[in-house]
């Protein structure tokens, strides 16, 4: 049997072991380390490194950084005459701006004012009677006194009358100027209703063309929802009839026009869905018993004539009283 030959490594092929670095002189020590990173040198390292940052800025009492300004920037004491001056200037200012903000705020009030129309007073009704001639008896010329006293009456009455057309004359031109100023809004807000109204152009052409009574066109002239009101009322004929005959002949009041928004809001939501308004039940309280009669009431009670049967006279003259 063949023996393996085995070769022993030679001095160079075996490797000497790796060399242990010690430390040297200058390596710091344990102690050293221990010292480097201590809190007292934490706390050192980070002032030193924060020196000019805004942490050691001072603050205000909100807690922020207060303003640095540059030395060239800083109030000397020459300069405190001309900060004097400065201020006193920029207060005055302030006031003269405060003074003309004032003044024109009160212009504004009073061309709104102006613009606004004034109600006018109604004037008193004529209740003046009509002379006669008894009452001037014990004048020294009766005729005349009430010749006289009859031309004064028909003046007052005339004068009343003239008062009256022409309260409703200014009265009517108020009315048109508030309607005037109030065409414009309500104009943008039914653009904006035909706009999502599929169907706007058919509703209002099949809609009744009749003007309108002053305190309905009102109430839907001053309300933000005037498109919707003017879409339901041309949708549910029954529903402008309604208004029409509420509001016709009703003077035109703040606390009518108030009345009439409220009434066309509660129908604009059944005709603009389509559901039939709700109906108050109505209370009818029985009628209350008669006491003098309690019995029934015959039409005719007469006696038989000649013509009837004997059972019918004893029936009837027969029965108890």
């Amino acid at each position: 049997m063949d023996t393996a030959t085995v070769e022993t490594p030679t001095t160079a092929q075996v490797e000497a072991p790796a060399a242990v670095e010690t430390p040297s002189s200058d390596a710091p020590s344990i102690a050293d380390h221990a010292k480097a990173f201590s809190p007292e040198a934490q706390a050192a390292a980070v002032e030193k490194d924060d020196e000019g940052s805004d942490i050691n800025r001072p603050r205000d009492e909100s807690g922020k950084f207060s303003r640095q300004r540059a030395e060239s920037h800083r109030a000397k004491p020459d300069d405190v005459p001309r900060i004097k001056e400065l201020t006193k200037k920029w207060r005055e200012e302030e006031r003269q701006r405060k003074e003309l903000s004032d003044r024109y705020a009160a212009l504004e009030k009073e061309v709104q004012a102006l613009k606004t129309p004034k109600p006018v007073e109604a004037p008193k009704p004529f209740d003046g009677k009509e002379p006669t001639f008894e009452q001037f008896q014990n004048d020294p010329d009766p005729l005349a006194a009430y010749t006289k006293a009859v031309s004064a009456h028909i003046h007052d009455q005339k004068q009343a009358e003239q008062a009256s057309k022409a309260h409703e004359t200014a009265q009517q031109q108020q009315m048109q100027a508030r309607i005037q100023s109030l065409q414009a809004a309500h104009v943008e807000r039914v653009q904006a209703m035909k706009a999502k109204t599929p169907d706007w152009d058919a509703v209002i052409a099949s809609a009744s063309k009749d003007d309108l009574p002053d305190v309905l066109k009102l109430a839907l002239l001053e309300d933000d929802r005037s498109g919707e009101f003017v879409y339901a009322l041309a949708k549910r004929p029954e529903f402008l009839s309604e208004a029409i005959l509420v509001s016709d002949g009703r003077a035109v009041t703040e606390s009518n026009v108030a009345h009439m928004r409220r009434l066309l809001a509660s129908r604009m939501t059944g005709a603009l869905t389509g559901s039939p308004v709700a109906v108050q039940p109505s209370y009818s309280p029985p009628k209350p018993p008669n006491p003098g009669r309690t019995g029934t009431i015959k039409t005719t009670d007469e006696p038989p004539d000649e013509a009837t049967s004997i059972a019918e006279h004893a029936r009837y003259y027969g029965r108890s009283r």
